[in-house]
């Protein structure tokens, strides 16, 4: 059994849509070897997007300790609730809505692993069986909802017309109030912990606590090895014994009559005696009397000299190691009457990027070492990160877009979009989302995960193809950005306009503000370079076109920008009454009597620019009313690559 959805209503930035995440089922790997590359779920986002509300939400739903507070409910909600109570006009008996924080959990048995279910009785019915699926719900709510309603009708009645300060009391009414969280199945209320059916760990972005955490995280290492192994586990028993019985003979050889005879001389209890023992344990040997050095150059450096990054990188391994030894499950059998869920948070922290982008391999390697081939980690794993390279670590396999969860804000709101492949490659229905052919989708895969992962984590994203694009395009973007006088992340792809539409799907999906810059690429004859004045009857060989269009003929194409939703496909128009058919061309029309562009290309297409000016480029003699650049076959002939 696994978590296949857990919902969030109401809790932080989350409203009462676009707020469920998908889980990929546990790692259960009985005949196969570890694969945890295609068994993870990975929550990606820029920072303040909602990622890390998740965890909590996780958090404080399983652990005990963890408590929800007021400052937990969405402000906007609170808002809509206090205009409503501004409307109220119910007489002083009648109660008021009072504010919830709701959430779902919906559990999954289909996997055939045949746990025990006992945990789960208290959500069972008849038709929950056959669909194999369990809905928790659990709530934030008030265990006393007329003593709150009455505390809101005092708030109210004190008429506070500001409504920022009118917020803050009202979340300090909340907060003196008693609140609980509590389970309902089918509506019926029953007395549950979550805790007794979720076993959950997170691993947190930072486990760098003092110059210790490597040695204490070796440690959980090397006891799992020994617990595992019982030659191993009898040999230490047998040293830790041994220890004790040589220790405890030592000191009461040579220290037990010295130490009776200080207590009997301030003791009026004559003949009082004392015994000394040793108390040398497993966990006392490996926390506290084994230190972890590595060797430089035959020195031995200490462990607080290690690498952060190595060091973090082996922190979250233990983490992994102590709770498969500590989880709820059943090793023997395979089955387990709990779910065991690992969040690892942002495990970015310290690590450069080329171990970023291996980050997930490598943890999947050195568990298959401390576990053996045939090892098993019974868990669902959940990845938080902003990290280009740790996407990267998980798009490298050939899963794609499965189990990746973005997560953005949209109209002050966080907005989950669960991803996965059936999606990414669309439908034939009419609409945006066209669907991609098996080239077109393999293309994208490849092509994203190379450099272009970063377009998770952006404002925005440009499409753009050729060099002169890549060029020029940044240094327009630059300039714009300062003008703006804010601080703007946008994402460059380059990708030609033949596959710059395998993107339009993705990005659609993801809502983010996307613009194409792409080549008319009117169809042509061999050798045909001459101007082209109208469309009437002309062809477009460009792919992205034809998509964006519908069709190929130029017959009702328009100046004006195509919008496909968030995309914006941009492309040549006409300039000094022709149609220029590259970037290249373009600039050169729109630019014929440029000093700047003029002694450029004097300098780098010196040949061809004397045989169409007629002469070479000279500043002082400029005629910048010459038109003699001002031809389809002269932007050819001058294109730089």
């Amino acid at each position: 059994m696994y978590i296949e959805t857990f919902k969030m209503i109401n809790f932080r930035k989350y409203r009462e849509s676009d707020n469920e995440i998908s889980l990929v089922p546990s790692l259960r790997q009985k005949s196969s070897e570890l694969n945890i590359e295609n068994n993870t779920s990975m929550i990606v986002g820029k920072n303040n997007a909602g990622k890390t509300t998740i965890v909590r939400a996780l958090e404080v739903l399983i652990d005990d300790k963890k408590r929800f507070t007021a400052n937990d409910f969405n402000y906007d909600y609170l808002d809509e609730l206090l205009s409503k109570y501004k409307e109220f006009d119910g007489t002083k008996s009648d109660l008021l809505e009072t504010p919830k924080i709701c959430f779902e959990i919906k559990i999954n048995i289909s996997d055939g692993s045949g746990d025990y279910l006992q945990n789960l009785y208290p959500f069972m019915n008849i038709s929950d069986l056959d669909e194999k699926r369990f809905t928790i719900e659990a709530r934030y709510e008030s265990v006393e909802e007329s003593k709150l309603s009455s505390d809101i009708k005092a708030l109210m009645d004190m008429s506070i017309s500001d409504d920022s300060l009118l917020l803050i009391e009202f979340i300090k009414v909340l907060d003196k109030s008693t609140y609980k969280l509590q389970c309902y199945s089918n509506g019926t209320k029953i007395e549950y912990k979550l805790s007794d059916l979720i076993n959950l760990k997170v691993i947190n972005a930072n486990n760098i606590s003092n110059e210790k955490s490597l040695s204490h995280a070796f440690n959980k290492i090397i006891r799992y090895k020994y617990l595992s192994d019982g030659n191993l586990s009898k040999e230490l028993n047998d040293l830790v014994t041994n220890t004790n019985l040589n220790v405890d003979r030592t000191i009461n050889s040579d220290f037990k009559s010295n130490v009776t005879n200080i207590i009997n001389s301030i003791t009026s209890w004559d003949g009082y005696d004392i015994e000394l023992h040793s108390e040398v344990t497993e966990n006392s040997i490996l926390n506290n009397f084994v230190r972890y050095y590595y060797k430089d150059h035959g020195h031995l450096i200490p462990e607080s000299q290690f690498g952060l990054g190595y060091t973090n990188l082996i922190l979250i391994i233990a983490e992994l190691i102590d709770f498969k030894e500590q989880s709820k499950s059943e090793e023997e059998t395979g089955k387990s009457s709990f779910i065991n869920l690992v969040i690892i948070e942002e495990p970015e922290t310290f690590m450069h990027p080329q171990m970023q982008e291996v980050f997930i391999k490598n943890i999947n390697d050195l568990l298959k070492k401390l576990l053996g081939e045939k090892g098993r980690l019974n868990a669902q794993i959940l990845i938080t990160t902003h990290s280009t390279y740790i996407l990267n670590s998980k798009l490298r396999v050939d899963s794609g877009f499965d189990n990746i969860i973005y997560v953005k804000t949209d109209n002050k709101c966080s907005k989950i979009i669960n991803l996965n492949n059936q999606v990414i490659r669309g439908s034939n229905e009419d609409g945006i989302l066209k669907k991609l052919n098996d080239d077109e989708f393999t293309f994208l895969k490849k092509h994203i995960k190379f450099k272009y992962a970063d377009l998770f984590f952006a404002d925005g994203v440009i499409l753009i193809e050729g060099n002169a694009e890549q060029n020029l395009v940044p240094i327009f973007l630059d300039k714009k950005i300062k003008e703006k006088n804010k601080d703007y992340f946008i994402s460059l792809l380059s990708v030609s306009g033949a596959y710059a539409h395998v993107y339009f799907n993705l990005l659609n999906i993801l809502g983010i503000p996307s613009l194409v810059i792409t080549d008319l690429d009117i169809k042509r004859d061999k050798g045909d370079l001459s101007d082209i004045n109208v469309l009437k009857g002309r062809k477009t060989t460009n792919k992205t076109l034809i998509r964006a269009f519908g069709d190929s003929k130029l017959d009702k194409y328009n100046s004006e920008l195509k919008l496909l939703g968030n995309i914006a496909v941009s492309t040549q128009y006409m300039i000094e009454n022709k149609y220029p058919t590259s970037f290249e061309e373009a600039l050169i029309l729109m630019n014929y009597n440029n000093i700047t562009l003029n002694k450029c290309l004097s300098n780098t297409q010196p040949k061809n620019y004397e045989e169409i000016v007629g002469e070479c480029f000279d500043e002082k003699t400029f005629n910048k009313n010459e038109k003699k650049l001002v031809t389809i076959h002269s932007a050819e002939r001058l294109k730089i690559e």
